[in-house]
């Protein structure tokens, strides 16, 4: 059934508060435009993005063996960060090359498990790291290992899409919410709360409703905040060893300030929240951390993440982050991923969706994942889909129209409001800058405006969860509806209205 009201796949009458109240809090307006026009700025000014990369190169320097980045020149576009000293082989490849010869040319090593976010001793590799030896640059040593048989290729970089966290850089800005603004967290009108467990949704050809369940989500971001909140936010999402955001780690050490990334998947993951506050009551939501506290982690790990929250039953993948390739081609790790993931679906029945932010580009350079999507009409044609669908989501502005720093193009599925958006944040002080020579500090559960497809993807993983439970359907078939309520926007997929941004 498709909702009445185009647009809105909800009644309004049931939206979220809107947790800023204008009456008190009448500078946010004037926020907003100033972290917009930065957000535009840092896609139509070379210069910016450029001294945006050499930052994140001169903060990661002096890491020991933790991660370190280098600009890979492109041919299509400015070039893409990658790690430095770094390469990744296939699996297979590795493992006949080691059934062979056995042993690493001289100054190489593997990359090991819990080395870098996102690792778990128990995760399955899409692919496999190398480290090179010191002082040898990357061409050198892709060249040296292809000589002894072996198939590398450079380790691309993931930022959040929104990694800067300062005001003046599109970084989030303090606001004030409403004093009644609590997490709706009810009981599921009577029925028994199922747990992540109990919840696995099989997949089914053609796709159709299903008994009452809500398919456990993963977020895979920078970690979450082991702040104490007083307000009952994200209280029931674990804080286990692995997934905490440090907030404070960059330069090496920390300096007492809040890094670049710091508290983006804290933001992500009360957007989801607000969304669909039961979430919370079923323990369905969990987070992995795949990027460090400047919002920048390696393409393996991010898929590694991806591929543990699958193994931990987790349907429904939110992604806030992108990364380019030197030349605009798909990524070789995430497209392995992708392919370990449907095998992994197929073998347990489960429908997996995959929510990705679409980019900040201003244009239609391909943003991966998201661009691993083939648009939301190829799905709505699909009798049968198969298990997993990746879901490009585009940023709108707060009139529902093309956001001129999204990005955008034929693979975008869906688009919602991304400017000025709502959450809670992080406590800590952001550093000053000449563009933020006046710091802002985040006191006891604050709450913060940031601005980006980042925060168009939680909203569609939000809108997803709920509408599995409240219309009891597969991940799958709740895709299809949201797609349907959506209205046809060229280059933004359907858009939908859901958090109302300012």
């Amino acid at each position: 059934m498709t909702p009445s009201r185009p647009g809105y796949p909800f009644d309004p009458s049931g939206a979220p508060e809107d947790p800023v109240d204008p009456r008190t809090d009448p500078g946010v307006p004037e926020r907003v435009r100033t972290q917009v026009e930065a957000l535009l700025t840092r896609c139509t000014d070379p210069t910016t993005s450029q001294s945006l990369a050499e930052q994140l190169i001169a903060r990661h320097e002096g890491q020991g063996e933790a991660l370190r980045l280098q600009m890979l020149p492109g041919g299509n576009g400015p070039g893409s960060l990658v790690a430095a000293g770094q390469v990744v082989v296939a699996p297979e490849n590795w493992r006949q090359w080691r059934t062979d010869r056995g042993s690493l040319p001289a100054g190489f090593t593997v990359i090991e498990p819990g080395e870098t976010p996102g690792d778990g001793p128990g995760t399955a590799r899409s692919v496999v790291g190398l480290r090179l030896p010191d002082g040898v640059p990357l061409p050198e040593g892709i060249a040296r290992l292809r000589e002894a048989g072996l198939q590398a290729w450079v380790n691309p970089v993931a930022m959040a899409a929104c990694p800067v966290g300062k005001k003046g850089d599109a970084g989030p800005v303090p606001v004030r919410p409403r004093r009644s603004l609590r997490p709706a967290h009810r009981p599921l009108h009577g029925r028994p709360v199922p747990t992540p467990r109990d919840v696995f949704i099989e997949h089914r050809s053609p796709v159709g409703p299903l008994p009452l369940a809500v398919p456990p989500v993963g977020i895979v971001d920078t970690g979450i905040t082991d702040q104490t909140r007083e307000d009952g936010w994200l209280a029931g999402i674990p804080r286990t060893r692995g997934v905490v955001d440090p907030l404070d780690a960059l330069p090496r050490g920390g300096d007492g300030l809040l890094d670049l990334g710091a508290g983006h998947g804290t933001f992500v993951a009360g957007i989801i929240e607000q969304i669909d506050p039961q979430i919370a009551v079923t323990d369905g939501l969990r987070v992995h951390r795949a990027l460090d506290s400047d919002g920048v982690g390696t393409e393996e790990s991010v898929c590694r993440s991806m591929i543990q929250a699958v193994q931990d039953g987790q349907q429904i993948l939110c992604l806030s982050f992108g990364e380019f390739t030197a030349d605009d081609a798909p990524p070789r790790t995430m497209a392995a991923t992708i392919e370990e993931i449907g095998r992994l679906a197929a073998r347990h029945h489960r429908e997996i969706l995959l929510v990705a932010a679409a980019g900040n580009s201003g244009d239609e350079r391909p943003c991966w994942p998201a661009a691993f999507s083939r648009g939301a009409q190829a799905f709505l044609q699909e009798e049968d889909p198969g298990p997993v669908k990746v879901v490009a989501v585009a940023g709108l502005t707060t009139g529902r129209e093309p956001a001129p720093w999204a990005t955008r193009g034929p693979w975008v599925d869906l688009s919602t409001a991304a400017e000025g958006i709502c959450s809670v944040y992080v406590e800590g002080t952001e550093y000053p800058s000449p563009q933020n020579p006046h710091p802002d500090t985040y006191g006891a559960d604050p709450w913060a405006l940031w601005s980006g497809s980042s925060f168009a993807a939680p909203q569609v993983v939000g809108a997803l969860t709920r509408l599995c439970r409240e219309r009891e359907l597969s991940p799958h078939a709740a895709l299809r509806l949201l797609l349907e309520s959506g209205l046809p926007l060229e280059g933004f997929g359907r858009a939908v209205h859901l958090l109302p941004g300012h």
